[in-house]
């Protein structure tokens, strides 16, 4: 049984977020091809076009790169999906856009849900409503917002993060928050680069933060309003993964089933669960173990 082959028309050579996202296109075997301006070989079911590239064949469903300069708008507006990784651009374009995350949380970041966080908290004896709060410069955990910050070791700050009952962060500190499916409280520019709204975080001014957050632990319905966005957020967004599968969805390429575990793995990732979640690694490591277990081919090509 052959590949689902994705074909593609590119003008040079494709910006390194773009050559991320075909690899992990091949991670969910699909055979990734650069074809020539003539076409010679078989036809692709689908194409992946950067400007400069050689036109899509009509009526064949294709990925758009949305190019930093203009481009044949009649191209881009033909297109299955346009691919972009400016927040701001996919915006603007709606559905027909494709984030292609610049940077990704640690894959061992599991959203854990503000019911669960209650349950852990009260079994290791934290108090109520704890916050943590911290960027680039240090991390701190408030057992209340009315105590001062206790420093946290740089090992202990991801188990603050996912057990708190809300955040404040700002900068590059906010996915990682977000990773966590933390209720977070944080400033205009942070959220923005992100393209985190009003649904997934607060915005307030800096001496109102923690005690925003403070409002936002103790409303447990606020709470989960805004974790579940924020983990939308960064599966739809910051998730390379869930963009390849993605993509293929919009250009009608599924996962080949010459592999049943790349079934299995297509299946997680379109869930959106993170790939080093507990779960996920029983999943992977059961699976492995299989002796029908065979690596997924990658790109031609392209090597990591």
């Amino acid at each position: 049984m052959s590949l689902p082959r994705l074909g593609l028309l590119v003008g040079t050579d494709p910006p390194a977020r773009l050559r991320l996202l075909l690899m992990a296109v091949s991670d969910r075997v699909c055979a990734v091809d650069a074809l020539r301006a003539s076409g010679a070989g078989p036809a692709p079911a689908a194409y992946l076009w950067t400007s400069g590239g050689p036109v899509p064949p009509a009526g064949v469903p294709y990925a758009a790169w949305l190019p930093e300069v203009d481009a044949d708008t009649d191209l881009l507006d033909a297109a299955a999906v346009i691919l972009t990784d400016d927040v701001a651009a996919a915006d603007r374009i709606g559905r027909q856009a494709l984030m292609v995350p610049a940077s990704a949380p640690d894959p061992a970041a599991t959203p854990v849900p503000p019911f669960v966080r209650r349950r852990l908290r009260a079994a290791r004896g934290l108090p109520d409503t704890p916050l943590v709060r911290g960027d680039a410069a240090g991390w701190h955990w408030y057992p209340n917002s009315a105590d001062g910050g206790l420093a946290l070791d740089d090992d202990a700050v991801d188990a603050a993060i996912a057990v708190a009952a809300a955040a404040v962060t700002t900068g590059a500190a906010l996915l990682r928050v977000l990773a966590w499916g933390t209720p977070c409280v944080t400033d205009p520019a942070s959220a923005e680069a992100l393209g985190a709204g009003a649904a997934a975080v607060v915005v307030t001014d800096p001496d109102d933060r923690l005690a925003a957050a403070a409002a936002l632990a103790a409303d447990p319905r606020a709470a989960a309003r805004h974790h579940a966005a924020g983990t939308r957020l960064v599966r739809t967004r910051h998730n390379l993964r869930w963009s390849a599968a993605e993509m293929l969805r919009r250009l009608r390429l599924p996962p080949s089933s010459l592999s049943p575990i790349a079934t299995v793995v297509s299946g997680l990732d379109e869930f959106g669960m993170p790939e080093g979640s507990p779960f996920a690694r029983r999943i992977r490591a059961h699976l492995a173990a299989l002796p029908i277990h065979a690596d997924p081919p990658h790109a031609a090509g392209w090597t990591r």
